[in-house]
């Protein structure tokens, strides 16, 4: 992945949004995340936008559909026909990835465990 500094005011580092390649500001936790402008067109497989939030002051993750208000009850979503992932980032807020890059743990590993939870055991070639 390309990393680059960028000279505003300060020596942080920035990734291209792996969907448009908008300078976005680099964290190693989550190195595909979204530009602010892509995270704004996320939507389910059907087109329709989404909209997501902590659940509470502590954290916590909730999808809506923004029109209709109703709970969307997924954490993949689509940007420009790529397949993304939504989730709470670790310090609050929300963050939203690509899924490209198949060795991000962070989606593998919350439906791994779901998984894990309800059988004995994880496939990943079995995960969508």
């Amino acid at each position: 992945m390309t990393t680059y500094k960028l000279k505003i005011m300060s020596n942080t580092e920035f990734h291209p949004c792996p969907i448009c390649s908008t300078p976005v500001r680099h964290f190693t936790r989550y190195p595909r995340t979204v530009c602010n402008n892509c995270y704004s067109k996320a939507s389910d497989t059907q087109g329709r936008k989404l909209s997501f939030f902590n659940t509470s002051i502590s954290g916590g993750f909730e999808a809506i559909f923004t029109e209709s208000k109703e709970k969307y009850q997924s954490h993949i979503c689509y940007i420009a026909g790529v397949k993304c992932w939504a989730d709470e980032a670790r310090f609050g807020g929300i963050v939203i990835q690509t899924t490209i890059d198949d060795d991000l743990p962070n989606h593998w590993e919350s439906d791994c465990l779901i998984q894990a939870r309800k059988s004995e055991g994880c496939d990943r070639s079995q995960l969508s």
